[in-house]
């Protein structure tokens, strides 16, 4: 049996980095509560609500556009338009928490549809985030889901969800569809 969480439980994400200041000193300092991107690069939409303590309207992200451009050897070259959404971190006083939920069906939170729900907890004053990336209802995105982590106490690491495999960055199978990235 597949359990339905694919990530560990709130994992910490540090929002501090060190910074050289000559070389014999390295300090800390802050950086500034960062973002949740959603991006599509799906051949279908994808549907998306911030639920904290209130749910937030239906957000369509649209599907994936091919884009033609011709060059100046007059042959046309096609590329993808990718769309997203991005959400600042933010604390709920009545959850303590966020979660984005996402779906492939049109109001797919209120009919049962199979969901993936990146869910995160930003700790004000502590300059944390904790997250968890899971599926309820079955998974919308199996085998087309993966997550990138950016400015982590572990370094900058790519995860395929489905697997818990790390990959380089810079890699890409060209199978994934849904990206969830943290800034």
């Amino acid at each position: 049996m597949k359990p339905t969480i694919l990530l560990p439980l709130l994992l910490p994400l540090a929002t501090t980095h060190p910074t050289p200041q000559d070389t014999t000193t390295i300090t800390t300092s802050t950086i500034t509560p960062g973002h949740a991107i959603i991006l599509n690069t799906c051949a279908f939409p994808i549907y998306a609500w911030s639920v904290s303590s209130i749910v937030g309207p239906q957000i369509t992200i649209p599907a994936a556009a091919p884009v033609t451009s011709s060059s100046s050897s007059n042959s046309n070259s096609t590329t993808q338009q990718y769309s997203n959404y991005t959400e600042p971190y933010h604390h709920d006083a009545q959850t303590g928490g966020v979660s984005i939920k996402l779906t492939t069906l049109r109001n797919g939170l209120y009919t049962g549809a199979p969901q993936t729900i990146f869910a995160y907890n930003f700790v004000e004053g502590q300059n944390q985030v904790w997250f968890d990336l899971s599926d309820v209802y079955g998974d919308p995105f199996k085998g087309r889901r993966r997550w990138r982590m950016f400015g982590s106490q572990v370094g900058d690491v790519e995860r395929q969800a489905d697997t818990g495999c790390e990959r380089c960055l810079d890699e890409d199978s060209g199978r994934h569809c849904i990206t969830v990235e943290m800034w």
